[in-house]
């Protein structure tokens, strides 16, 4: 979205004179998302999400009033909208509770994790020990891993879908007798 608070050239709303004049430029007429003036104004465009990396359909939302004030008709709402392509929504991460499989040997399993388009995932094991967070070997497709850990350490998962999206599971600390 152009800024609507700088003047420059990357605003697609001015067109710039010299280095300090700027001219505003007609994007359209008679649109009257902002009239009346003692009303709320309305949101010209408008997404199924508030978050930025989930926004999967944008709609536009355009009350038009070609007569002047109340004069008639009166105004008309027009809209539009688009499904985006090649979206990517952040996968999902899950780290079922450590398994014992034996001794201080635990089964790691991030398999409920899934990515919302149905991407393959990658995973990464993390270990916060009082050292700082390492990493329990190199990212991997396979989703289950058999580490040794010791009472304390703190584990999570981090998923990576094929966009390089990312997200991290909740932590589950080790306690062993």
């Amino acid at each position: 979205m152009p800024s609507t608070s700088t003047c420059g050239a990357a605003d697609a709303w001015t067109t710039c004179v010299a280095a300090s004049t700027c001219e505003h430029r007609l994007v359209a007429r008679f649109v009257t998302n902002a009239r009346p003036a003692t009303a709320t104004p309305r949101d010209l465009f408008l997404y199924n999400s508030a978050t930025t990396d989930a926004v999967t359909f944008i709609r536009v939302h355009a009350h038009v009033d070609v007569n002047a004030g109340d004069a008639g008709p009166a105004e008309v709402e027009l809209e539009s909208g688009v499904n985006l392509r090649n979206q990517n929504r952040r996968p999902i991460a899950v780290l079922d509770p450590p398994v014992r499989s034996g001794g201080n040997d635990f089964v790691l399993n991030a398999s409920s994790s899934s990515d919302p388009e149905g991407a393959l995932l990658k995973y990464q094991f993390l270990k916060t020990t009082g050292a700082g967070e390492e990493p329990i070997g190199a990212p991997q497709e396979a989703s289950t891993l058999v580490t040794t850990l010791a009472s304390g350490d703190s584990l999570r998962v981090r998923v990576e879908d094929t966009g390089r999206l990312s997200a991290d599971s909740d932590t589950y600390t080790v306690t062993t007798p």
